[in-house]
């Protein structure tokens, strides 16, 4: 509480000012987290349920099974956005390779390498990137 959430919440501010977005983080209005901390630890925890009086909350807004589901990670979905990147690279490179901004940032050697040697392969974050620069081109005349 005392260092870590501080420096998430800054580090959530400025990752979204950055990208110009205004991000509120849920659950940091501070007269709700001063009520959150005046219950007792004891109240918080019923029956091995976690979180018990905001699940209790939220299920007069959701249904049951999403107000008392277990915790989920966020899948990053790379694996599909790699695959739309390595064959996009594929159907579009001769308009890639001929792309006049995308020639200011990249050699010809280096482009024709990355077909040519399946580069991308081995470096998914370049073909994403060079598929994004190309696709901006495209819808801004580039």
């Amino acid at each position: 509480m005392q260092t870590y959430l501080q420096s998430n919440l800054m580090h959530e501010y400025r990752l979204s000012k950055i990208a110009s977005i205004s991000c509120r983080v849920p659950f940091v209005d501070y007269k709700l987290v001063e009520m959150a901390f005046s219950f007792q630890t004891s109240s918080k925890v019923f029956n091995g349920i976690e979180k018990y009086p905001l699940k209790m909350i939220a299920r007069n807004f959701l249904p049951e099974e999403v107000a008392f589901r277990k915790k989920q990670s966020f899948i990053n979905p790379s694996n599909k956005y790699s695959k739309l990147s390595f064959e996009y690279l594929r159907s579009e490179f001769e308009n890639i390779r001929n792309n006049p901004y995308l020639q200011q940032i990249f050699t010809q050697k280096f482009l024709d390498s990355l077909i040519k040697t399946d580069l991308f392969v081995s470096a998914p974050e370049l073909a994403w990137k060079i598929m994004c620069i190309h696709r901006f081109c495209i819808k801004f005349g580039s």
